[in-house]
């Protein structure tokens, strides 16, 4: 072991090339991550002693001093009228003995305590009109918009606001469906003809097949003749098959049509079919590569239908099915075959890509560790361009769980500080991001000016991630925000946190950038949630940090628009949920201008109403529309940039007020 081994290397007792990332993480495909040197305050026997003469002394180094070990930080306590004491800690009154800490500079309260308001050691729930206990997981943005209102709901009661929580998951849409057999003969009535589903099976590889893993075509397609040729019979002799035929179809004619019935999700009729038939775990389990491909279309398709907690169920079936079959491990070519070791690394990937993503949307943990995995990345048995992006989705993916598994843990000895934390994801996604740029310029035409989709929501992705990892801090300035402003004090946001919040803020941007050329070319995405999500996490974040602080965001009124619009265009094709986040998004803005003019009724500060800011005339052409929405400010982001940023927050860790990201659920929510 060299003096500067990581993390994994020091576990697994091997050498390590002392560089981020070391080769041998590299080669096993594997998370890499350096823990910063202890370091140790040496104190003399005199100094000690001076505070050990009477218990007066001792009292007071307990009440004046918190020794935070896993910063290695000595922070002078919180004054009893300071209003950031962490709720769990008792008020203290401290002697009238001064103790004087010369070694550390003197900090703000908003430097000191800063803390996540999104995490704490239990459980947050919201009460639904029903009497129902809602939970609210803590990276979900979902929880976090109904954090948010509950908040801005506290310091103006008198707006008129829906009652908490509201847009609850699983209540766009109606799904139900009964148990049926395949003795019933409707179950292979108005199907598709072979043709015409050869097309469907095309557009659902289109739309997901580069973040998952469809079919085995050299399995499925002989399959598929047999069928045609066989009808019912064939359905009965395969009934996996038959269930994973009906489940793209499903998806297939989501993806093409506009629901008819504003009731049913697009495709319901051969979703519930499917589902009719779909037997229990012992059933799958007897072709469990197929059962496993079952649920996490199942899973797929509900998350589209905003079903998110059931589609996290049985995505994490597929995930324990994976587990129970070893495939999470790299499989034995020799043993297996190489086709067949293939398709199970596949089958493993696909799952584990909409796993991460779902944990994030319903703020739940991670269901396996990546240290457990050492199934291979697609790219190193597949040259293809699909199986790069497909290595990238996964790159992302355990991305998401780094944030996860540090910003929104609440296990103190295993978390690093929140600083730290953000060093260690902004280098790993540094990295993310050079091998995104070259992938996009090995695919792209250099001779024209072409919108790929597939770059376009890997780049959304991965700002998404950047996101992530920072909102806890705007809640945090959110609730600093709407203080009385004798109490908060001249700046809400200390001067060495502004270019995280402004990274974070660009990403935003960059999102909404990305998402709007699609729009453009009519590529948007109607039934996959995942651009309808970031465009709302990031219009939602932007409108924040303007009525936080408006120098951050200078410019929203235009990425405000950029996202109303685009969202008019999604709920034009038929999807309810974008209906509902738009409303959301108009509920922030309203309730936002709402305070900032009730402040200003009192003391002009010169902040317009975030409501005023937005309104355009009606009557715009497209061309107009679109010249507004892309604002002449260049917005890039290089790894150069991230690594640059890395830097400036390891200055911060030098500093005495960095004492991590707490854990204490703030009283206010």
């Amino acid at each position: 072991l060299t003096p500067a081994s990581c993390e994994e290397c020091k576990k697994r007792k091997t050498k390590c090339s002392g560089r981020f990332p070391c080769q041998s993480c590299v080669a096993r495909h594997v998370d890499c991550t350096f823990k910063r040197p202890e370091r140790k305050v040496l104190v003399s026997e005199r100094y000690l002693t001076h505070f050990g003469d009477s218990a007066t002394h001792a009292t007071t180094l307990t009440a004046l001093l918190v020794i935070c070990v896993r910063s290695r930080t000595i922070v002078p306590c919180a004054a009893p009228n300071q209003r950031h004491r962490p709720r769990n800690y008792p008020k203290r009154e401290c002697p009238g003995v001064a103790l004087h800490v010369p070694q550390l500079p003197q900090t703000s309260t908003a430097e000191t305590l800063i803390t996540n308001p999104l995490v704490s050691a239990t459980s947050f729930y919201l009460k639904d009109t029903t009497g129902r206990y809602r939970y609210c997981g803590p990276s979900s943005s979902w929880s976090f918009s109904q954090r948010v209102f509950l908040l801005l709901k506290s310091a103006v009661p008198d707006y008129p606001c829906p009652d908490l929580p509201f847009h609850i998951d699983g209540c766009t849409w109606e799904l139900s469906w009964s148990r049926t057999d395949f003795d019933d003969v409707s179950v292979v009535e108005g199907l598709p003809s072979l043709d015409d589903f050869l097309y469907l099976l095309n557009t659902v590889k289109f739309h997901s097949s580069r973040m998952l893993y469809l079919v085995d075509e050299d399995e499925f397609i002989p399959h598929l003749h047999e069928f045609y040729d066989r009808g019912l019979e064939k359905a009965k002799a395969q009934p996996l098959w038959f269930i994973q035929y009906l489940l793209i179809i499903a998806l297939a004619k989501a993806f093409l049509t506009t629901p008819r019935n504003p009731k049913l999700p697009p495709g319901s009729a051969f979703f519930t079919r499917a589902m009719s038939l779909v037997p229990d775990f012992i059933g799958l389990n007897r072709q469990p590569n197929r059962g496993m491909q079952i649920l996490y279309l199942i899973g797929l398709y509900l998350v589209s239908v905003d079903m998110k907690d059931a589609a996290y169920v049985y995505v994490g079936q597929a995930i324990r099915m994976c587990i129970m079959e070893g495939i999470y491990r790299e499989p034995p070519d020799g043993l297996f075959g190489t086709g067949f070791a293939h398709q199970c690394r596949n089958i493993w990937w696909s799952a584990y890509i909409l796993d991460r993503q779902l944990s994030s949307m319903i703020g739940g943990p991670v269901s396996i560790q990546d240290a457990e995995i050492t199934c291979a990345l697609p790219v190193t048995y597949d040259q293809s361009a699909d199986a790069l992006f497909f290595t990238m989705h996964v790159k992302l993916s355990r991305t998401i769980g780094r944030v996860l598994n540090s910003v929104y843990t609440t296990d103190f000895e295993l978390r690093q500080s929140f600083i730290s934390t953000i060093q260690s994801v902004l280098r790993e996604m540094a990295n993310i991001l050079r091998e995104t740029e070259e992938m996009a310029a090995k695919i792209s035409h250099h001779s024209l000016r072409t919108v790929s989709t597939m770059t376009s929501h890997l780049t959304v992705k991965y700002h998404q991630c950047i996101i992530l990892a920072t909102r806890p801090l705007f809640l945090h300035f959110l609730i600093n925000r709407l203080q009385p402003q004798d109490q908060r004090g001249e700046t809400v946001i200390p001067v060495q946190l502004r270019p995280l919040l402004e990274t974070s803020l660009q990403s935003a941007k960059i999102s909404l950038r990305t998402l709007s050329v699609l729009y453009e070319q009519s590529l948007l995405e109607s039934f996959l949630p995942f651009d309808l999500e970031g465009i709302f996490s990031s219009a939602f974040i932007l409108t924040i940090a303007h009525f936080i602080d408006p120098a951050l965001v200078p410019d929203m009124a235009s990425y405000v628009l950029t996202a109303s619009r685009m969202l008019s265009d999604i709920v034009a094709k038929g999807n309810m949920t974008a209906a509902l986040r738009q409303k959301e998004l108009d509920l922030l803005q309203r309730m936002t201008g709402h305070v900032v003019s009730g402040e200003s009724s009192e003391a002009d500060d010169g902040r317009e109403s975030v409501s005023r800011m937005v309104s355009l005339p009606e009557q715009t052409d497209r061309a107009v529309e679109s010249e507004f929405m892309m604002a002449d400010e260049e917005i890039t982001m290089s790894p150069t940039q991230i690594l640059s940023l890395a830097e400036h927050l390891d200055l911060l860790n030098e500093s005495a007020w960095d004492i991590g990201f707490g854990l204490e659920g703030q009283g206010l929510l």
